[in-house]
């Protein structure tokens, strides 16, 4: 588990999580209320002027209070294993999540530079999906440790080093394909 101003990183046997900062939070809604109250001083405007910064607060109230009832006090895991299903939250392209189903792949090759690491998911077919979350190191750190512990038995996982930039605009796979 690893602490920072913006949160934790928490690795449970279901997943790696990054759980909200209730520190961070707090402080934002403070320094927010202080800006409003200010601003409605400074301006020598009515405090029912003020009511559009408070409808606005606690419209994030509420977000943050549906999304802790949705996910729990963890938050939505960067990555997760559940079911046979393994889950990727925060791809970079519009998915919005990346799921394969454990029980078809062959092995994970995991390629690139940091913070850009590409995960691609060998089928047995030969077949393969590619996903490159939008993670922080320290969370693709914890994913990658993640997956070894919880996929190695059944699945081959191979780390490489990132790509030369040659290979890269070539179009080069991972160099555990060739």
């Amino acid at each position: 588990m690893s602490s920072s101003w913006f949160g934790r990183i928490v690795t449970t046997e279901d997943g790696v999580y990054q759980p909200p900062s209730l520190k961070t939070e707090a402080v934002l809604c403070v320094a927010s209320l202080l800006v409003a109250f200010g601003w409605g001083i400074w301006m020598q405007k009515s405090m029912l002027s003020l009511l559009l910064p408070f409808a606005l607060l606690a419209a994030c109230g509420v977000l943050r209070f549906m999304h802790y009832r949705k996910y729990g006090p963890l938050g939505k895991p960067s990555v997760s294993l559940r079911n046979g299903e393994l889950t990727f939250s925060l791809p970079q392209d519009s998915r919005g999540q990346f799921q394969v189903g454990v029980a078809g792949l062959q092995k994970l090759v995991v390629y690139g530079r940091s913070q850009r690491r590409t995960f691609r998911f060998v089928q047995q077919d030969g077949a393969h999906l590619e996903v490159v979350p939008g993670w922080s190191v320290k969370v693709e750190q914890a994913a990658v440790e993640f997956l070894k512990i919880r996929l190695s038995p059944p699945l081959e996982i191979v780390h490489e080093e990132p790509q030369t930039m040659f290979a890269s605009v070539r179009g080069d796979g991972p160099s555990a394909e060739r």
